[in-house]
Parts: C-alpha cells; sequence; structure tokens
C-alpha cells in the first residue's frame, strides 16, 4: 500500500512539472508532439489534436519532446525551439521546476491540516544527545552540551539552529557545555547538510519502542511496542540517542556481564550484548526499531500556507545554491 502511495505522488509530481513545460512551450507557441509520464516503451498512448500522450513502462521520470531544427520536417511546423529568443526558452525551462514549486507549497498545508508527527526534540532547546565516532566534532562534543548559536544567530531550538546549519556551508557553532562554559566551534565548509551529517546528534529524551520482530532477541528480552527505555547501565545513565546504547554494547561485548535497561514503566531487563549487535545495524541485529518521542501537530489553513512558503523557500535557497 505504501508503495502505491509512493508511486502515486512521484507520478502526480512528474505530471505536474511535465505540464509545466508543455503548457510554457504552448503559450511561447510552439507545438508539444509528444507528452510522457514515464520513460520507455509506451504502455498506452493516445492522441489528442497536436500531442500524442504517453504512459512509459518505466515510471522514473516524464518528458516534453519539443520541435527543433533537426526535426523540423517531420512534424511540419513554422516554429522550432531554437527560433524562440532567449527568454521565451529560459521560461519553457523553469516552468517546470516553477510548477512543481507551487505544488509543493499548495499540498503543503494540506498536509499540515491532516496533521504530521513531529519529533518533540525539534522544538526543544538544541540540546546533544550523542556525537558520531569520526565526526568533526568528536572530543569537541559532549552528551548534554547545548547548542546557543549557529553563525552568530542565537537558536532556542533544535529546528532553529538544524535550519541553519542546512542553510550555511560556512558555519560555526555556539556551544553552552554541561558546566556552563561557552565554547566556539568552526566547522569550515563542512556544514550545508545539517547537523547530524556533521555528528551532532539530537537529544531524543528518551528511546521509544517503535516496532519488535517476532522471535528476536529483543522480544525474548521483553520490549514491545510503545515501551520507552531511558536509562542504561549500573550507573542509570540518561539515554539520550540510539548511538548512546550502541556505544555501551559495544563497549560491554564479551565482558560476561549484562547491560541493564532501565524502562519508564519501573522494569529492568538485562541485556547481554555479543558481537553481532555491534555497528550501523545493530537494531536489525537485536529485532527492534527505536524512535523519538513525538506529537501530532496540525496547523489551520492560513498558518499551514505560511509554513509551505516557507518551507518551498527554503528547497528554493538549496536549489539554486547547488
Amino acid at each position: 500500500m505504501i508503495f502505491l502511495v509512493v508511486v502515486a505522488l512521484v507520478s502526480l509530481s512528474i505530471l505536474v512539472h511535465e505540464a509545466g513545460h508543455a503548457l510554457a512551450a504552448r503559450l511561447c507557441g510552439l507545438q508539444v508532439p509528444v507528452f510522457s509520464l514515464g520513460f520507455g516503451k509506451p504502455l498506452y498512448a493516445f492522441r489528442l489534436g497536436e500531442t500524442e500522450y504517453r504512459i512509459g513502462w518505466l515510471p522514473l521520470g516524464g518528458f516534453v519532446q519539443l520541435p527543433t531544427r533537426e526535426d523540423f520536417a517531420v512534424f511540419e511546423t513554422t516554429c522550432v525551439f531554437e527560433d524562440l529568443t532567449l527568454s521565451r526558452r529560459l521560461a519553457i525551462l523553469l516552468a517546470g521546476p516553477l510548477v512543481s514549486l507551487v505544488l509543493a507549497t499548495a499540498l503543503f498545508p494540506l498536509g499540515m491540516w491532516v496533521g504530521r508527527l513531529v519529533p518533540d526534540y525539534y522544538n526543544r532547546p538544541a540540546r546533544v544527545g550523542a556525537v558520531k565516532a569520526h565526526s568533526p566534532v568528536e572530543g569537541r562534543l559532549q552528551p548534554g552540551d547545548r547548542l546557543v548559536a549557529v553563525n552568530g544567530v542565537p537558536v532556542a531550538t533544535w529546528r532553529e539552529a538544524n535550519r541553519l546549519a542546512v542553510l550555511n556551508r560556512n558555519c560555526n557553532l555556539t556551544v553552552q557545555k554541561t558546566d556552563g562554559s561557552p565554547v566556539r566551534l568552526d566547522l569550515g565548509e563542512s556544514c550545508g547538510l545539517g547537523l547530524e551529517p556533521l555528528g551532532v546528534l539530537p537529544d531524543w529524551g528518551g528511546l521509544i519502542v517503535a516496532a519488535v520482530e517476532t522471535g528476536s532477541l529483543a522480544e525474548r528480552l521483553g520490549l514491545g511496542p510503545g515501551d520507552r527505555i531511558v536509562a542504561a547501565g549500573k550507573r542509570r545513565a540518561p539515554l539520550r540517542h540510539p548511538e548512546q546504547l550502541e556505544r555501551m554494547a559495544q563497549r560491554d561485548t564479551g565482558g560476561g556481564r549484562p547491560l541493564q535497561l532501565w524502562l519508564a514503566d519501573g522494569r529492568t531487563l538485562a541485556w547481554m550484548p555479543t558481537a553481532a549487535d555491534e555497528g550501523a545495524d545493530w537494531q536489525r541485529e537485536v529485532g527492534v526499531r527505536l524512535r523519538p518521542p513525538v506529537t501530532l501537530v496540525r496547523f489551520g489553513l492560513f498558518e499551514g500556507l505560511a509554513q509551505g512558503i516557507e518551507q518551498a523557500a527554503l528547497v528554493g535557497r538549496l536549489v539554486l545554491r547547488g
């Protein structure tokens, strides 16, 4: 079902994108001999007026065929793409992306009205939950540190900090350490994709069990969907991100003693990590999928529209920046 929904949404975006090119071409006086949704041999085709509409077997894109000098005689047209002014050619080329952006802006308020699940940490102070190994910030940040500014711009939440890190290739972080001392980290050109690719992982505020595989180690331990793991280890260290749990498992592998997991309902589980539980796929090996605490967020029509315009502007800036 999810696959069909994804295919439908992708097909809609392709259809609107190519329709933008086709409409602009016709407004500029060009014929549109072929309008294809999908590539490859047509599964279905029909002609309406001067245009043949196709559905290709490979739904990975689409195209609008425009008459050029090379096929001037084939389409028996008096106007080809090369004869248009530069401004009209640019208008045809840019019409597709522009219409796609308008569609996304228009649909975003609908999605916000229906509602979406937003991680709680998005709108909380930008605290570090864990630091990725071998990342630019390893050894410079610690769990519990708080980001207070990005490029000198104060930030109150993780969402604000991450947005600024996405928009700036060169950035520096102003951090308040757990002891209250301020530190500035100059990350050079390593920004531009957000905080997590830099190795700065958010403070989830607890690990929620989203799913447990039948017959897995996680099920045998007694974990179930909805359980909240809040701490681990003998010292009952608060768990802020799954990366912490992975580090603890690596440390205790082969030690002969189980790793204590403390749940919000008061239970304590004993996990004996093995070598198979290490690495990036440790959740799959254990048979559990973790997620942060989330909240269903809904916006009204106008607030959703404002959010849609903001997101469209963000995407536009990223596209123009390359």
